[in-house]
């Protein structure tokens, strides 16, 4: 097994565990591309304010770069140790890494003509159907499919809207954006449910958070249903069913002329 610091990682600080070196390993020898682990610069952090992480592509080899501000935002939000929240970080943004460059898995390649917003729905539909995937991978590689910090957020959004609180009123000024990420944030709850093997007290949280969304946010239901309805019907867990489910949602949200879909 290679060693700890054998995968390139241009400014990390901490120490990987055993455990995501092997992961590592076993993706780096599957998609024959080496792994660039990164601090985003200060220049980066404009556009990826509000993301920990992200996958970038590159045909040569998998690129992550992590939001320090964001980690330390997580760290102090919810206690987590940072190791622990920099790892499932890696572990993730990899995976993705393997579905490109490994498992035949498309990709989004945005015109020049695509605004901010229409980029950032894009970045959100693909997220949406292919994190269902990566969450399977990486439950079957013996890590938590929900994350360290999922179940919080979950249980905060459950109180707003318990309490009659628009829990997404500051998410974006625009509406359309706005409304896809809501369907974002039910289609990954209503995938827990669908796909996944849990605890049964985080089953029952998910399930109090699909049942209160789909009362208070009717519009937005409606459009997740749409969505949901094309999942189902394609096996998006394989590569075919996921690029066959993406090339008609890119449809249905009228992104088609803003985007290609590209697979390595």
């Amino acid at each position: 097994m290679i060693e700890l610091n054998g995968i390139r990682d241009e400014t990390s600080t901490y120490t990987r565990s055993r455990k995501l070196a092997k992961y590592l390993e076993g993706i780096r020898d599957k998609t024959k591309r080496e792994i660039v682990i990164e601090w985003a610069k200060p220049e980066n952090l404009d556009w990826l304010s509000g993301i920990p992480s992200v996958f970038l592509f590159d045909p040569d080899r998998i690129h992550i770069l992590i939001n320090s501000d964001m980690v330390r935002l997580i760290h102090q939000s919810y206690l987590l140790p940072l190791e622990e929240i920099i790892e499932e970080l890696i572990a993730h943004e990899a995976t993705h890494g393997l579905l490109i460059h490994g498992m035949g898995f498309c990709r989004s390649v945005l015109e020049n003509s695509a605004s901010d917003s229409a980029r950032k729905q894009i970045s959100i539909l693909f997220s949406m159907v292919q994190d269902i995937r990566v969450n399977k991978i990486l439950q079957e590689e013996g890590y938590s499919p929900l994350g360290g910090v999922y179940l919080y957020q979950l249980i905060d959004a459950i109180d707003s809207m318990r309490k009659d609180e628009d829990y997404y009123d500051n998410y974006s000024y625009d509406p359309s954006l706005k409304d896809r990420y809501m369907v974002w944030c039910y289609i990954m709850a209503w995938a827990y449910l669908k796909y996944f093997d849990l605890e049964s007290t985080d089953r029952t949280t998910i399930e109090k958070f699909t049942k209160i969304f789909e009362n208070k946010y009717p519009t937005q239901f409606e459009m997740a249903s749409q969505v949901r309805m094309i999942i189902l019907e394609n096996d998006i867990l394989s590569s075919g069913g996921h690029n066959n489910a993406m090339k008609e949602l890119v449809k249905l949200w009228r992104l088609e002329d803003l985007v290609r879909l590209e697979a390595v």
